[in-house]
């Protein structure tokens, strides 16, 4: 048998292979680049994710130290919340409140419940719960309303000084309003200095895990817009207050591979000098149930705010006494 070599044949099939070879390769590298997006675009893809969101469940934990000439003290404070922003006139959430700490002249310690239903406010106070020599005993372990549309109630909570608790105006806000929130959410990118620091698994989920600095510039201005769709007030911040702050602050992100939702967020190494002292603090946040918070109930056997009000004005003025006979 006579076997020939043509060699336009070797070069079509070289070049066949050659192809081959760019094609696999390319794919690969396109796969790659698809399942391995930049941090980026991950950051972005959560902004997105975040702002479609309808409820969601975060929870924080806060400590701080804060050292003078006199005394170091620490505080910390833990919150679990459930937020429903579904109807964007009558925004819902369920919370719990930890806080423990505070100097030897001002001594904190409460554990609250407070929830948001229809525009009322409940507030459940444990029993020991106090700040400084006063006790909040005489209203603990019971739950107390407070309707922000009616005037009375808005009177009561005046005359004790707790003037910033929002009122229905503040808490209503159009769909349109809100959908440009959402617009708001989606296009802000406060992150800067961004590190890849691998993948990680969170419960369960596999995470982006990010280091990165808050934009200052980005920040503010994202505040700025955000409150004048919320209707808040906004207090800008100078840039000397926010480099005091975060000059030594380390952020950290964690973000699902598959939703791109935050997981998990930690803060450290924030300091700042006041009036009574340095004070340097820490934070974790995390958050799940994601479109899928329990269900947030308004309570039955609640007791109006004025049936209370003269117990805790009482109560206050006792520790007071109290605490003005011990110094004499």
């Amino acid at each position: 048998m006579n076997y020939s070599i043509n060699k336009g044949n070797i070069s079509v099939a070289l070049l066949s292979i050659i192809a081959l070879v760019f094609a696999i390769g390319g794919f690969g590298l396109g796969y790659l680049t698809l399942s391995n997006p930049s941090p980026e675009e991950v950051l972005h893809n959560m902004m997105a994710s975040v702002s479609s969101l309808n409820s969601f469940s975060p929870s924080v934990s806060v400590k701080t130290e804060t050292v003078s000439d006199k005394e170091k003290s620490t505080t910390s404070y833990n919150a679990s919340i459930d937020l429903d922003i579904s109807d964007p006139g009558n925004g819902q959430f369920r919370a719990s409140l930890n806080s423990q700490g505070g100097s030897e002249e001002l001594p904190l310690s409460i554990n609250a419940q407070i929830i948001l239903k229809d525009k009322i406010y409940y507030l459940k106070i444990d029993s020991g719960t106090s700040i400084g020599p006063f006790s909040l005993d005489s209203i603990a372990d019971q739950w107390v309303k407070f309707d922000t549309q009616k005037a009375s109630d808005k009177s009561a909570i005046s005359s004790i000084g707790l003037v910033n608790i929002p009122t229905s105006t503040t808490l209503e806000i159009t769909s349109q309003e809100m959908s440009q929130f959402r617009e708001l959410i989606k296009n802000a990118f406060i992150f800067k200095d961004i590190v890849d620091l691998g993948k990680e698994e969170i419960n369960g989920v596999k995470t982006y895990h990010y280091g990165f600095v808050p934009d200052d510039a980005a920040l503010d201005l994202f505040t700025k817009e955000s409150a004048k769709l919320l209707h808040s007030e906004y207090q800008p911040k100078s840039a000397s207050t926010s480099e005091d702050l975060f000059s030594q602050a380390r952020f950290e992100i964690w973000m699902g591979t598959k939703d791109y939702l935050p997981r998990k967020m930690t803060v450290a190494g924030l300091v700042k000098d006041t009036e009574k002292g340095n004070v340097s603090g820490s934070a974790v946040l995390t958050f799940s149930n994601f479109n899928s918070i329990p269900p947030i109930q308004a309570i039955a056997d609640a007791k109006p705010i004025e049936e209370v009000l003269e117990s805790l004005l009482n109560s206050l003025f006792s520790g007071f006494n109290t605490s003005s006979s011990n110094k004499q």
